[in-house]
């Protein structure tokens, strides 16, 4: 991805998630035990911010490198550790250690980021493809072939960006399984109160997953944005080179042209995924309750707030 879009992509959303501590709206809470949960997850928020900012504005502005293509996922990656880490910080119940239900422990209440992180997986896998297939000779550029023409234009993210890119995403899933593995495996808060733990382990859930579905599709996202204008460029330089060959040669015009008409669709749905990336990294968390109020809504839905 171009450091100019990756960079203002990063700067965009710190402000929004500055507007949001400022002027959020808090539930009222009067127990200290949520006062300092609430408190401990606004933590790791900020910190969890503030490192995948650092990492991902190490890409270089006007310049796409196969490092800047991967700084995404590593920085997705060290948001959900840091997420991961603050579980260790949650309260212990005194005395035994119990433990949630299983249902609450094994996460089967959904977060609604799954099919995110499905779609940003599934449509860097597709991207990388479409790279590696019109790639040029030395992997960095796309080519287009036409006969005996050739043109070819970079920077490209062709098969030599596909294997440090399968492998960001790799280390992606990889931190998330063992993220998701130490909020479904930590002691439940109150264990008397399976409203509350709820709450909070589908909170913990929401936290890593946001990074992780945020990661995926601007990753994504950045390759379509990238490809989609090369390949529209790529178009014209055929037809430039075929209309000075001699004797013309006629090339694929529109709009018939599958490259060209390829390269516009790629380019919409960038943009589209870095929409759903900015909006996944604030999705929702649910409220924290007083344990009172948990015990009087513990057969209801679970209220959000942001």
């Amino acid at each position: 991805m171009d450091g100019r879009v990756l960079n203002g992509f990063v700067g965009g959303a710190m402000l929004l998630a500055l507007i949001m501590a400022l002027f959020g709206g808090r539930p009222a809470a009067a127990e200290p035990t949520v006062r300092r949960l609430r408190r401990l997850q606004w933590a790791a928020t900020v910190v969890g911010a503030v490192a995948a900012s650092l990492v991902v504005r190490g890409a270089e502005p006007g310049r796409m490198s196969v490092v800047s293509a991967t700084l995404p996922a590593a920085g997705a990656a060290l948001g959900v550790g840091v997420a991961a880490v603050a579980e260790r910080f949650y309260p212990r119940p005194k005395g035994v250690q119990r433990v949630a239900a299983l249902g609450i422990r094994q996460g089967t209440d959904r977060t609604g980021l799954e099919w995110r992180i499905g779609l940003g997986y599934a449509v860097s896998v597709l991207a990388g493809a479409v790279g590696w297939y019109s790639s040029g000779p030395d992997g960095y550029t796309g080519a287009r072939w036409w006969g005996d023409l050739l043109v070819t234009t970079g920077p490209y993210p062709g098969r030599a960006y596909t294997l440090p890119l399968l492998l960001g995403l790799g280390l992606l899933a990889m931190v998330t399984w063992w993220g998701l593995r130490r909020v479904d495996g930590r002691p439940a808060v109150r264990p008397q109160d399976p409203a509350l733990d709820r709450a909070l382990r589908l909170g913990s859930r929401i936290r890593v997953q946001r990074w992780t579905a945020a990661g995926s599709l601007v990753t994504a996202g950045g390759l379509c944005l990238t490809m989609g204008p090369k390949l529209d460029e790529l178009t014209q330089l055929l037809r430039s080179a075929g209309g000075g060959a001699v004797p013309p040669v006629l090339t694929p015009r529109a709009p018939w042209d599958w490259a060209q008409n390829g390269g516009f669709a790629l380019t919409g749905l960038g943009v589209l995924l870095l929409l759903l990336a900015m909006s996944s990294l604030f999705w929702e968390t649910p409220a924290l309750r007083s344990s009172r109020a948990s015990e009087a809504a513990a057969g209801g839905s679970v209220k959000t707030t942001t």
